[in-house]
């Protein structure tokens, strides 16, 4: 990417308040749920919070385990959870409409 840095930004004052998630047991849940979003990354996360604002009931599943901030950390390009299930590949190439193996 054009101008990135891992680290922090000059001038920035630190990592953001952690999030206080109320994490359930399956005993802990409600019989229905307006919507259920499986998985909490970045789409699913604003989609999560979105239906949430507009008043709605939200359950999200998540396989992965909840990780802070500093676990994390602002370097997303080299960031340990994005191989963790494999995200690191693409598709396949036979099979798959969006790859070609000839060029």
């Amino acid at each position: 990417m054009i101008g990135f840095r891992p680290g922090p930004v000059s001038g920035e004052q630190g990592p953001p308040v952690e999030a206080d998630l109320p994490l359930r047991t399956l005993d802990q849940l409600q019989d229905r749920y307006d919507a259920v979003v499986i998985g909490a990354g970045a789409g699913g996360s604003v989609a999560a919070a979105v239906l949430a604002e507009s008043g709605m009931r939200v359950l999200v599943i998540e396989r992965g385990r909840w990780l802070r901030y500093d676990q994390v950390g602002r370097d997303h390009l080299r960031n340990h959870r994005l191989s963790k299930f494999g995200h690191n590949t693409g598709p396949d190439l036979e099979g798959s409409p969006r790859t070609f193996n000839r060029a």
